[in-house]
């Protein structure tokens, strides 16, 4: 299909470091037209040896301190808006100097701290959970799993139950709360609204703490 074309190939995020696997992908793509692009975008520095001698290296940045605090706000304060206690904000700052500009890490501590409303409660986030991120070289797992341990258990189940869905598929959000509701994940405490309407505030709870993406 490319053969003699001028072609734009972007593989995003990347994992694979085999270099006979590169070699082969290299192979493949030689047949397009000059002027063709490759664009790689990967978690960290290293390529194999094949495709990191014929590639431009851009590491992006994270945020800046104003997008970065601009961005907590919106996640971690009741509609946005800074609140009236200023110890809240000095600390909401000194945590944000932690999350190193990445927006996913930045908007997963946000909503951990927005269901946290005491100082007390931040100070010990501050000194506690966030710390174990940081000794863990601020790895993304980490971040995850700090969001997780801090879920409803019957939040828990539900996103615990993706893991048996195919890898990049497209999940249909009826069909994934029709799939919770069979398993027995969801339940009425008063029968006051639908299983399916708690449902949907389950997968709507989950998209608010930045597990899924609602499209």
């Amino acid at each position: 299909m490319i053969q003699g074309k001028k072609y734009l190939l972007v593989l995003d995020d990347i994992w694979n470091e085999s270099e006979q696997k590169w070699f082969e992908l290299k192979n493949l793509l030689m047949g397009g037209a000059r002027g063709s692009k490759i664009m790689i975008t990967k978690r960290d520095s290293t390529l194999a040896v094949e495709i990191s001698n014929m590639t431009s290296l851009i590491t992006l940045k994270g945020l800046s301190e104003s997008n970065s605090w601009s961005l907590f706000k919106k996640v971690a304060f009741v509609d946005g808006i800074e609140p009236a206690n200023p110890k809240l904000i000095q600390l909401g700052k000194e945590i944000l100097v932690k999350c190193g500009g990445v927006p996913l890490v930045i908007r997963h501590i946000g909503r951990l701290l927005y269901i946290q409303k005491s100082e007390e409660e931040w100070i010990s986030f501050k000194n506690n959970q966030l710390l174990e991120v940081i000794r863990q070289d601020q790895d993304m797992m980490s971040t995850l799993k700090l969001s997780y341990n801090h879920l409803p258990s019957n939040l828990k189940q539900c996103f615990a139950y993706s893991c048996l869905l195919l890898k990049y598929r497209l999940i249909h959000k009826d069909e994934l709360i029709q799939q919770w509701l069979a398993q027995g994940f969801v339940q009425s405490l008063n029968g006051s609204k639908s299983m399916e309407d708690i449902g949907n505030k389950y997968f709507m709870e989950l998209c608010w703490r930045s597990f899924y993406e609602n499209f």
